[in-house]
């Protein structure tokens, strides 16, 4: 794969990124699985409550 291919791909894999938010079911999922630190801290800042 050349490099012209390969930013090619990085920049189309940006893009979808840039389009993820933290409240789609599957990229939340993923970023908190296994991670009860993480949830933990989002519950705490949208309850308000330490």
């Amino acid at each position: 794969m050349d490099d012209e291919v390969r930013e090619r791909l990085r920049q189309r894999f940006l893009t979808v990124l840039a389009g993820f938010r933290l409240l789609d079911d599957d990229f939340m999922t993923a970023a908190f699985q296994e991670n009860l630190p993480c949830v933990d801290l989002v519950l705490q800042i949208v309850l308000d409550k330490p």
